[in-house]
């Protein structure tokens, strides 16, 4: 079975394949394929902080790890000093993450490229990143579905029934809002087009959901 979950992994990353691939698209999906696993097995945040550290390093994405802990209230009942403990370490963790990404930025980042006839959008205020919010709609909802990319539309309309689903059936709710969010994301900053953005949200549900269908499945076969 666990071969099994790795062909089928191979297979959905080719089948997510973009034009433009990135280094960090790569670790991304070797970050969060482990984060899924450590999810799943309700390990704390602190432990998984040398792999944030390489995550942080790497890219932005990795300020989702932190977001998981502070979606614990969703689906976790514990005591509420417990609750809180986890809330102000995952606040703390993400704040220091942020803090080192913009200090790496303002060091590293070179300013745009001098082009002739080169046209770039105003970025945001304090994150530096681009608003696609109108963009991303109208390709969702008209254009994937004109230019022969209704595959996309149709695969991403799939996922967010499938997540509402889960939370209307209270099953994996913080999971499933927790891919909202990155959905969401993607949606202001991003491309819905560029399917590399959804590797790290494959990577997450291989990792978080396929050693427990793994579990039970060897458990039945022993009944």
């Amino acid at each position: 079975m666990r071969r099994t979950g790795l062909v089928f992994l191979i297979i959905a990353n080719l089948l997510l394949l973009y034009r433009l691939e990135y280094p960090w698209d790569d670790l991304d999906i070797l970050l969060f394929l482990a984060f899924g696993y450590w999810a799943a097995q309700r390990h704390s945040l602190l432990w998984f902080c040398p792999l944030l550290v390489l995550g942080t390093l790497n890219h932005e994405t990795a300020l989702f790890v932190p977001l998981w802990y502070l979606l614990s209230p969703f689906e976790e009942r514990r005591p509420l000093k417990e609750q809180g403990q986890t809330l102000l370490s995952a606040l703390a963790v993400a704040g220091a993450m942020a803090l080192c990404i913009w200090l790496l930025r303002e060091h590293f980042y070179q300013g745009r490229p001098l082009l002739p006839g080169q046209v770039f959008e105003q970025p945001l205020p304090l994150v530096a990143n681009h608003w696609h919010v109108r963009h991303n709609l109208r390709q969702f909802l008209i254009e994937d579905w004109r230019s022969g990319r209704a595959f996309i539309s149709l695969g991403l309309g799939a996922t967010l029934l499938a997540l509402s689903r889960l939370i209307f059936l209270e099953k994996q709710v913080r999971a499933a809002l927790w891919s909202l969010c990155v959905i969401a994301s993607i949606i202001a900053f991003g491309y819905v087009n560029e399917t590399r953005h959804y590797l790290m949200l494959l990577a997450f549900w291989f990792g978080y959901a396929w050693p427990a269908r793994w579990v039970s499945l060897k458990a039945l076969s022993r009944s």
